[in-house]
């Protein structure tokens, strides 16, 4: 199939859409591994550890709703903006914490 079919079936209204669709199915297994062990992290170590958590859920989730019916380009920035929302979304409903305070060690 010719890229500008493609470019015309997948229009970025359809894109969002079916990134909305992964987003629903991949964020409550993502919640639940991360819920409560990014509560005490800084807000730049939480991120990392959500996206981590986060990408093979998502990855799984596009390629079981999509396999084979879309082209692995469109399949890839699917997959990538789904992960993104799904980081956000996680994030957002994670309770700040106190800024974290790191005391350092002296040598005795």
């Amino acid at each position: 199939m010719v890229w500008k079919d493609l470019a015309g079936r997948f229009n970025q209204a359809r894109i969002d859409q079916l990134t909305r669709q992964v987003v629903a199915q991949a964020q409550p297994p993502v919640q639940r591994l991360c819920g409560g062990r990014i509560e005490r992290m800084t807000s730049h170590e939480a991120r990392g550890y959500v996206r981590a958590r986060a990408a093979r859920p998502v990855r799984e989730v596009t390629c079981s709703l999509f396999d084979g019916t879309i082209a692995s380009k469109v399949q890839r920035q699917i997959s990538q903006r789904a992960l993104d929302s799904v980081v956000q979304a996680v994030l957002a409903k994670r309770v700040d914490s106190p800024v974290k305070v790191i005391m350092p060690r002296y040598a005795a």
